[in-house]
């Protein structure tokens, strides 16, 4: 499973009591992703590789180098990194955070969490990216 079980990696938090109704409680394993699992990991490592190319051609596109012409598969990075970047916010919806020690695995609570955070700095660099 991509989201892993969340029970065994990080403690729960006071987020789903006793009367919570099931679909509430399904949701969980279903749908929120952990922060810590093997998908997310795998995912942020792809970002990392995605930012150090940012890192190099960020700064010749800015002198006006043509950076394409000198490594045919640049075009193809950059539309793949434009991709991932638009994913990667589909994915901060559904991944959990920590509170002060407790996973937070409630997906209202996670998605306005990320609007409140970095919901914005995502979404206008991606726009950017785009257009």
């Amino acid at each position: 499973s991509l989201t892993g079980d969340l029970s065994q990696s990080l403690p729960m938090g006071p987020i789903l009591q006793e009367n919570t109704p099931w679909y509430r409680r399904l949701e969980v394993n279903r749908i929120v992703l952990s922060p810590t699992g093997n998908f997310r990991s795998f995912w942020d490592a792809i970002g990392i590789l995605i930012l150090v190319k940012d890192t190099f051609g960020i700064p010749m596109q800015l002198v006006d180098v043509d950076v394409a012409s000198i490594f045919p598969p640049w075009e193809i990075l950059t539309y793949f990194s434009v991709i991932y970047w638009c994913f990667d916010i589909f994915f901060s919806f559904f991944t959990g955070y920590l509170e002060k020690g407790t996973l937070i695995t409630d997906c209202r609570t996670i998605s306005c969490h990320y609007l409140q955070t970095w919901f914005l700095i995502d979404i206008s660099i991606s726009l950017t990216d785009l257009l």
